[in-house]
Order: structure tokens, then C-alpha cells, then sequence
């Protein structure tokens, strides 16, 4: 039913322990499903989810190849997303060929940013619907995201920033970007009343 995606899947299991992959693969397999539904590049959208995370265990010290300064001063500003915006220089240094709209997939999945494909949408939404997420709205968010993707994504990244402000954590810029232009589409879209419904 899936691809196989052999090299992508070494690849994600020798950068990843072993409750990440199983994410991992997770995430695969709901962006694969869908890019399939909003007739995307499902190939794409899987090879992106099994790789998304593929940095997250490492730090600037700890990485297996050069890190950029502009790098090490993301990673001091924003540790939790460092590993979505070095991601796609992981899997390259690992001689793996990915096309610029799965790097940018994997780049954006964590904060999402203020042009963001189709594809990078389906992984973004994917990362947090994927099955064994223990998100309290989950459910709704999965079900919003076969209707109204763009929808599910203001969902998912209003959620993040309450929750940030909540707790006096710094907020990248790239995530209120996505904010900002969600809430714009939204205007006529149609899905403008989901912050209303509480998602």
C-alpha cells in the first residue's frame, strides 16, 4: 500500500531512536494518505514524513558533519525547532538526492512559514495527526484536515502559539507568519470560524 522507500527508511532508523522512527513512519503514512486525498505528490509527502525528524536528537555539538554559524545561532534562539530547518543538510550529507519541495517539507514542519506548498502543509498536519499523538483535539484536527487543510494548519499553529505564550517560551518569527497568512486565506475560505469552535 505505502512506498518503499529503502533508502529513506535506512537512513531515518540510523539518525533516529527507535520510539522516533516508529513516529516517523507514522507521519509517513498518514502525509501519504493525505497527499493522496488532495492530490498531491503522495511519494513526496512520505519520503518527507520519514525523514522530518531525522535531526532531532542531535545538537550543533553532537551533529556528524559541519554545522553553519547561522545554524548554531538558531539553535541558541529556537532549540526545539533547530532540528526542522538543519534536517534537509542531514539527509543530503547522508548522499541521499531529495527534491527542493521535500526539503522544504521537512524544513517547515515544525513552525510552518508564511508560503507554504501543499505538500509542506500535508506534513506539517501530518506531524501532529498521526495516530498515537496524544494531542487532546487530534481527532478534530484529522477530520478538519480532510476538508480544510489550510484549516487544519491555522488549527495546529494557533494551538502551538497559546501554548508557547503560555509558558514565556520565545516564538519564531516563521510561526507567526503561518499564523498571519492562515488567518488571511481563511477570510475566504471558508474555515475563518474554526478559532471560534475551539479546535
Amino acid at each position: 500500500m505505502y512506498p518503499s522507500c529503502p533508502q529513506e527508511m535506512a537512513i531515518m532508523q540510523a539518525h533516529t531512536r527507535p520510539t522516533r522512527a516508529a513516529h516517523s513512519v507514522r507521519v509517513a503514512e498518514t502525509a501519504w494518505q493525505l497527499a493522496r486525498h488532495w492530490g498531491d505528490d503522495a511519494l513526496g509527502a512520505y519520503q518527507a514524513g520519514l525523514l522530518h525528524d531525522v535531526a532531532k536528537a542531535y545538537t550543533p555539538d553532537t551533529l556528524p558533519m559541519a554545522v553553519p554559524d547561522r545554524m548554531t545561532t538558531l539553535w541558541q534562539a529556537f532549540p526545539s525547532v533547530w532540528h526542522a530547518f538543519i534536517g534537509p543538510d542531514v539527509v543530503r550529507a547522508c548522499q541521499l538526492p531529495i527534491s527542493d519541495a521535500v526539503a522544504e517539507a521537512i524544513r517547515w514542519h515544525t513552525t510552518g512559514c508564511d508560503r507554504m506548498s501543499c505538500l509542506t502543509q500535508v506534513v506539517f498536519v501530518a506531524d501532529y495527526i498521526e495516530p498515537q499523538r496524544p494531542f487532546a483535539n487530534r481527532e478534530q484536527v484529522a477530520q478538519l484536515a480532510y476538508q480544510h487543510l489550510e484549516g487544519a494548519v491555522l488549527a495546529i499553529v494557533s494551538v502551538t502559539i497559546r501554548q508557547l505564550m503560555g509558558r514565556c517560551v520565545p516564538i519564531h518569527p516563521q510561526a507567526i507568519g503561518c499564523y498571519n497568512a492562515m488567518c488571511r486565506h481563511g477570510e475566504g475560505n471558508g474555515y475563518q470560524s474554526i478559532m471560534s469552535e475551539g479546535i
